[in-house]
């Protein structure tokens, strides 16, 4: 994992020319990571963003940084069930495979939580209420079913 702080101040070259080394250096291991972005490696840009090449690696950094934080993880599971008569073949969607898809607009179907935690939420889910894209919620306490957050700054609707 690399880490690059101040990456606002960075002209957007210096990004491609990372980019660039990172490819250059890992097809000497792997030909096909040069055509792969940042070579197939974690990049940590200051600013809270984080650039990867898959999520599997989003999961991995978003769960190294939740561990360093004290106090006790708390799991949430998504609904992993698809409602009787809205598939032809229920059978072809296991719960097991609806458990693994790993896709940018799908949920993880596992979310690990811990309290005083800040979260951003990635899409609307309740626009009156200011429950909307980029809004920060900080973990104030969990239920059995689903966690209790207090809005820390409004997101865009």
């Amino acid at each position: 994992m690399i880490i690059v702080d101040e990456t606002p101040m960075m002209y957007h070259l210096m990004y491609e020319m990372l980019d660039q080394l990172f490819r250059d250096v890992m097809k000497s291991i792997d030909a096909s990571l040069e055509m792969v972005f940042f070579g197939d490696r974690v990049v940590v840009m200051g600013a809270k963003t984080i650039l990867t090449p898959l999520n599997d690696d989003v999961v991995k950094v978003n769960n190294m940084v939740l561990d360093i934080f004290p106090g006790e993880v708390m799991a949430f599971f998504s609904f992993d069930a698809i409602p009787p008569g809205k598939v032809d073949n229920e059978s072809l969607y296991p719960t097991k495979f609806l458990n693994t898809i790993d896709d940018a607009i799908v949920p993880l179907h596992k979310l690990r939580l811990k309290i005083r935690i800040i979260d951003i939420l990635l899409q609307n889910l309740n626009t009156v209420q200011g429950l909307c894209n980029r809004t920060r919620l900080r973990v104030d306490d969990f239920s059995s079913t689903m966690p209790q957050a207090t809005i820390v700054s409004q997101g865009n609707f």
